[in-house]
């Protein structure tokens, strides 16, 4: 292979290797480079460059168009198989040089065994005339990961035999051959290119970590003393452990495990041995990364334990976090979902420095996250497509959601196939036209119940569609975006809930559940006997947690039902457990209703009932009634549920059922359509002489008369 040039030849300038974001370049051996540096150079986008670092290490890429953010910075941007090959980890300083790669009469590549083994003369086609198009350089050694499998999934290979810098054209001849490139597929150590929709974390752990590994010097001039302790917090299935792992790999530092749980021994002094092992182990194979999952689990307050092993191994801990001063190069890093368990001791510079949230992904970390999971896998055009819709559609999933649904739509497929072919046949189809289609993620997505929501206590409720006129909904529209938008906002709502009133079966939730679909909001609903629990403090316990889910979930609507077994009001002789929920329940209400991207709606059909606590400054202070429909309402109400089930009835026959059906809420209405078909089935009369039975069955009923009075 061909070195750099020398001083006659063409130019050469430094670059800092830098992460590349594989989501947006899918392409083996496609790299960018601040334009500045490419223009001392004289490489542009589509030109070939070599790269080769301190180790004498050489690597050709092709240039891509570089992202704004790097110019003047200096960056080569380069894949984690590039990086790999390079033996460059992130910060490497690196020299290019633009070169020319010559056309090849003969490339040699190799593929997995599995590959290879089906449908390779096909393979052979789609490489050949992807990398022809793409002009893609070659060395001897280097891996590709190219979008040439079936329907544009990921396939790696190597490149085994090629002459100098060269590239695949029209007379090329290119051979295959099959290998073990598991170490390629499946590093042992992934890199941060297999993370995704985690951008913020990763850099905030990079800055942390990166520099005082790559560039210690440059901290110790600044009289910097580098983080010792990293503390990634965030809800279980956010990838706290994976970005652990990921980064270890990319700066090529040793990977130390420890399960918190699994740490404990059941011997005198077992705990304290095994940390102190692991330790010093890592001290002597520096730089190295110690990741204790579930951190928790070894250093909980110490007010709070009784044993004195577990006081031992709090103890034994914080000495050893203490001696990573005299260690350099060794960073711990601690993964929960419970950071307010941990003792206040290690929560202090100079042990666990930071603290960085792993938050529920956004929509464009969703999108990552799914192109990510979703790289190697067969999807059609139009599954494809599809992703950016089902990113905007799963608000609330984490990264291990996505990755099931990803997996859930995989296995979709495998049934439809196998149940047509069997497995035999299932590989042959694979290779050929069947696919992962947008059906198969739309059931997936279906079938995946967000972490977040997993808890009996909070469920989620379909949107459905509301017929008439809906004076509540267009003033809860009105209040939505103050609501939304929390303390700071310009408005008398900002920091202040919503109250939503009307008569069982009014649409109360129906209400909420459609302004909620229409703000593309997460709706949570948690009725008021739910979180009822006859232990003492569980009850409050359900409560905080229900303040801890509703943001994680953000943006979010929650619906308090039954606002009134939640919180009554205050009475002589009331248990002092209602009065501790009513005020458990009026601290988080402060806490939601001040918080951006959350919107909180109690509603109830006795007001009267609910404590005034809860309904004060700081709660649900903004009243929205949900009126009884009139005669025209009510007529659109029966017009839209017959539709629903395919029924029709004249229009004088609706204005007079509508009438008929005076004092009666939508409940009632959807009600009586359901038993007025089900009895015309049964019986043979006519629908509308049906649903007028049904309707005045239900309107002397004493409920019924209740409500028809207090209409009128």
């Amino acid at each position: 292979m061909s070195s750099l040039p020398e001083e006659s030849g063409p130019r050469t300038a430094p670059a800092q290797v830098e992460l590349l974001d594989r989501a947006r370049y899918p392409d083996g051996l496609v790299a960018t480079l601040d334009p500045e540096v490419g223009e001392r150079i004289g490489a542009a986008p589509g030109d070939a460059v070599l790269v080769r670092t301190g180790a004498g290490h050489e690597a050709v890429v092709r240039l891509a168009g570089s992202p704004l953010e790097d110019s003047c910075a200096g960056i080569l941007r380069l894949d984690a198989l590039t990086r790999r090959f390079l033996v460059a980890r992130l910060g490497t300083d690196v020299e290019v040089a633009a070169c020319q790669p010559r056309e090849s009469a003969e490339v040699g590549l190799e593929v997995d065994t599995a590959v290879e083994r089906h449908g390779a003369e096909g393979l052979r086609e789609r490489l050949h005339t992807h990398l022809r198009e793409a002009r893609t350089p070659l060395v001897r050694g280097a891996a590709l990961a190219l979008p040439v499998g079936p329907l544009g999934s990921q396939v790696v290979v190597r490149v085994a035999s090629v002459d100098g810098v060269g590239m695949v054209a029209a007379h090329t001849d290119l051979r295959l051959a099959g290998a073990d490139l598991k170490e390629l597929t499946h590093p042992v150590n992934a890199g941060l290119a297999d993370v995704g929709g985690l951008g913020t974390a990763v850099e905030e752990l990079r800055e942390v970590i990166q520099l005082a590994i790559t560039r210690p010097e440059v901290l110790t001039r600044l009289g910097i003393t580098p983080a010792r302790g990293v503390v990634l917090h965030g809800p279980p299935g956010s990838g706290k452990t994976l970005l652990c792992r990921s980064l270890a790999g990319e700066l090529d530092a040793a990977f130390y495990y420890i399960s918190g749980p699994e740490v404990v021994g059941s011997l005198h002094g077992q705990t304290e041995e095994s940390l102190r092992a692991v330790f010093s182990d890592a001290a002597d194979h520096a730089p190295a990364i110690i990741c204790i999952d579930e951190i928790e689990a070894l250093t909980r307050n110490r007010r709070a334990l009784s044993s004195h092993a577990d006081l031992r191994a709090v103890a034994q801990l914080l000495s050893l976090m203490d001696g990573l001063r005299r260690a350099r190069g060794v960073f711990v890093v601690g993964t929960t979902n419970q950071v307010e368990l941990i003792d206040p001791a290690f929560r202090r510079p100079g042990r666990f420095d930071r603290e960085i949230e792993i938050a529920e992904p956004d929509e464009r970390a969703r999108l990552e996250i799914l192109t990510v999971q979703s790289r190697s896998m067969p999807l059609s055009a139009e599954a494809r497509a599809a992703l950016p819709r089902l990113a905007e559609g799963t608000v609330g999933f984490n990264g291990a959601d996505l990755a099931a649904v990803c997996q859930r739509a995989g296995l979709a497929a495998l049934r439809r196939i196998t149940a047509r072919g069997g497995l035999r046949g299932a590989e042959g189809l694979l290779a050929t036209s069947e696919a992962v289609g947008v059906d198969d993620l739309v059931a997936a997505k279906a079938a995946v119940q967000p972490a977040g929501v997993r808890d009996a206590h909070f469920v989620t409720v379909p949107p459905r569609k509301l017929a008439g006129r809906t004076p509540a909904l267009d003033r809860l529209r009105q209040v939505s975006a103050v609501a939304l938008g929390g303390v700071g906002n310009e408005g008398s709502a900002a920091g202040s809930g919503v109250l939503l009133t009307g008569r069982s079966g009014a649409g109360k939730t129906a209400t909420v559940a459609t302004l909620a679909r229409e703000l593309g909001l997460r709706l949570v609903v948690v009725t008021g006997p739910e979180l009822a629990s006859r232990w003492l403090g569980d009850t409050e316990e359900s409560v905080r947690g229900l303040a801890k889910v509703t943001k994680r979930m953000r943006p979010s609507l929650l619906l308090l039902d039954h606002l009134e077994a939640m919180a009554p009001r205050r009475t002589e002789g009331r248990d002092p457990g209602d009065i501790r929920i009513a005020g458990q329940l009026a601290a988080i209400l402060t806490e939601l209703t001040s918080t951006a991207g959350v919107m909180v709606v109690g509603a109830t059909s006795q007001p009267e009932l609910v404590d005034e606590l809860v309904l004060g400054a700081t709660g649900l202070r903004l009243r929205v009634d949900v009126p009884l429909p009139d005669d025209e309402d009510r007529a659109a109400i029966l017009a839209a549920h017959l539709e629903a089930i395919g029924a029709e009835l004249p229009e004088n026959d609706q204005r007079a059922l509508a009438e008929l059906a005076d004092g009666l809420t939508p409940g009632d209405l959807v009600l009586a359509v359901d038993l007025a078909a089900a009895l015309a089935r049964g019986t043979g009369r006519s629908l509308a002489d049906s649903l007028a039975h049904e309707l005045s069955d239900l309107a002397v009923r004493p409920a019924g008369r209740q409500r028809q009075e207090a209409h009128r």
